[in-house]
């Protein structure tokens, strides 16, 4: 009997055992704000309207932030806030792209994988509804680029070919209809694409002969991929909401789209059909959100400028500005992302900062306290 009581024992001891790795992999707990200081540095960092994502320099993935439709990565959806980073997962993964609610992501061996609000069949399934834990988009291994769009999906493989599905009510998808895609379709047939992103109902993308292109809605509709002036020395592109900016092989900033908040960067509200260069200074990056530009110069300092209500232009103040200011005096600044309510950027260290709005934890410091300037994560 003590024989048989003691093997009954070991028997619960590991079941449990099990069933605590189990739930650890998947649905992690929050951790502890991270530290400034300790080894947590970013390559990529994008964001959705109330989560963060991003890609460490080990090739990690880290989420924090809202997690109502699973965006997070993990078993469960919830709506309480994930306060600071948590991997997903234990693999390694080369670029990511966030919609509203729903990620993208590309492992390093090519294959394609999304998770969150499926609700157009934006993440290649015609099953609607959450997905929360990443799950690969068909079979193929040769995907490149990808882009989010707030329920559309674009895709280049490395032969250069586009692809896309979810909602198209106003052509974002462009392949000439309105028909939503639930599955990935092969847009036209060239095969010298290079980048893509997406706003909310509109797409741009720059072909590998530096020319580029738009469809979808935005200041006026385009039904299929149309080329935007004849340049050819495109080399940069970001994707707002209702706005977006490029930028060109001699590094100048060109801006077109809605205007209403001053986001534009050029001291006006008027809405412009056709990129307009941004003065004479020179950029290294930027990213264009909801009524919000950030933009990192050729000499590393960060500047913002439109909607600031929540502190998302980092300047120290919830003020607007209609022309670019810069926000503090550092010189190290690398990348930015902007979306919603809130910023994020990391310095040529790969340290990763956050501001603007935290009502969800999306700034991912281990409160919900709103930042008006660049707060280490």
């Amino acid at each position: 009997m003590k024989t048989l009581k003691n093997i009954f024992t070991i028997l619960i001891i590991a079941l449990f055992t099990i069933s605590c790795s189990n739930d650890d992999e998947s649905t992690p707990e929050p951790a502890p704000a991270p530290v400034p200081g300790s080894n947590q540095h970013y390559s990529m960092v994008t964001s959705g309207y109330y989560h963060s994502l991003a890609i460490r320099t080990d090739g990690t993935l880290w989420s924090w932030g809202n997690n109502s439709a699973g965006q997070l990565g993990y078993a469960t959806a919830t709506t309480m806030g994930v306060k600071s980073p948590n991997q997903i997962g234990t693999n390694t993964w080369t670029t990511i792209a966030t919609g509203g609610s729903f990620n993208l992501a590309i492992k390093n061996d090519g294959t394609l994988w999304g998770w969150g609000i499926n609700d157009f069949g934006n993440l290649n399934d015609v099953t609607i509804g959450y997905k929360t834990l990443p799950f690969q988009m068909g079979t193929a291994t040769n995907w490149r680029a990808i882009a989010a769009g707030l329920s559309h999906t674009l895709a280049v493989k490395t032969d250069g070919t586009l692809w896309a599905c979810g909602l198209n009510n106003v052509y974002q998808l462009g392949d000439g209809t309105t028909t939503t895609r639930r599955t990935l379709t092969q847009i036209g047939t060239a095969n010298n694409w290079k980048e893509v992103v997406a706003g909310n109902s509109f797409s741009i993308a720059i072909k590998t002969d530096g020319t580029l292109w738009k469809w979808g809605t935005l200041q006026g509709i385009t039904m299929a991929p149309t080329q935007i002036g004849t340049a050819t020395n495109w080399k940069y592109i970001s994707a707002g909401d209702n706005q977006a900016l490029a930028i060109k092989t001699d590094n100048t900033l060109w801006v077109w789209g809605n205007n209403t908040g001053g986001q534009l960067g050029d001291g006006t509200t008027n809405p412009r059909i056709d990129p307009i260069q941004l003065g004479t200074a020179t950029w290294k990056t930027a990213s264009s959100g909801r009524g919000t530009t950030l933009a990192v110069k050729s000499d590393g300092t960060l500047w913002s400028w439109g909607n600031g209500t929540y502190g998302q232009l980092g300047d120290g103040t919830n003020a607007n500005n209609m022309t670019p200011h810069q926000v503090g005096t550092e010189t190290n600044w690398n990348t930015v992302y902007t979306t919603l309510q809130h910023s994020l950027g990391t310095k040529t260290d790969n340290t990763l900062y956050g501001w603007g709005n935290n009502t969800n934890s999306q700034l991912g410091d281990g409160s919900t306290g709103p930042s008006y300037s660049p707060k280490r994560i």
